[in-house]
């Protein structure tokens, strides 16, 4: 279990409540909730999630509802789903949580009644239409960085990354070698930094062939 401080532990809960009583409203459930009967726990899979969207919304000057508020109705918008924990801390890419505030701050601006918020239950997606969704975030990025897949998968696939859909990720052969490897035991989180060194040892290949 990866180690929290006193802090993160404090924050990451009172986020994942937040979450979790915002996905009960959307749902429109008040028994299916986000967590089990003991409440988040350090221990869970999703607490990193909470305790890197808390540290952002901090970050961003936002409160934990509207943070929270934001991501859902993005999330239902674009997608016509709810965000899951690992979509609230983007910080790099389309959606990332700093363009979801803004756009979610200047809809309350414009909106008669001054409070935009997602109701309803999210309609059905498919796993063809999510999978193809993230196969081209994957192109985009490989455009935007000038590196292959792999490199992007290698700097963005780690559990604490929250770029890309676990159940795609898992997919993806490039992805379970490195897997495989240890690799994300070691970087679980987005390394930008390898994507920098990547694009300096390319641009010289890339200048020759231009």
């Amino acid at each position: 279990m990866r180690g929290y401080s006193a802090e993160e532990i404090e924050a990451g809960v009172r986020f994942a409540w937040t979450y979790d009583r915002k996905l009960r409203a959307f749902l429109g459930d008040r028994f299916r909730g986000a967590h089990g009967r003991r409440g988040p726990r350090p221990g869970d899979a999703n607490f990193v999630h909470h305790v890197l969207a808390a540290q952002l919304a901090r970050e961003l000057g936002a409160t934990f509802d509207d943070h929270v508020e934001a991501h859902f109705w993005w999330e239902k918008r674009h997608h016509g789903r709810h965000p899951q924990p690992r979509h609230l801390h983007q910080r790099t890419g389309p959606g990332n949580a700093a363009e979801v505030l803004a756009g979610w701050r200047l809809a309350n601006r414009v909106a008669p009644e001054g409070s935009v918020v997602a109701d309803g239950r999210p309609v059905r997606t498919y796993r063809s239409q999510r999978f193809g969704a993230q196969g081209a975030y994957l192109a985009q990025l490989c455009a935007r960085w000038g590196v292959g897949p792999t490199d992007i998968l290698c700097a963005l696939g780690g559990p604490e990354a929250g770029v890309f859909d676990a159940d795609w990720l898992r997919r993806q052969t490039a992805w379970r070698t490195l897997d495989a490897a240890g690799h994300f035991a070691r970087h679980p989180g987005p390394d930008l930094d390898h994507l920098r060194r990547r694009q300096a040892e390319l641009r010289p290949a890339m200048e020759l062939a231009s």
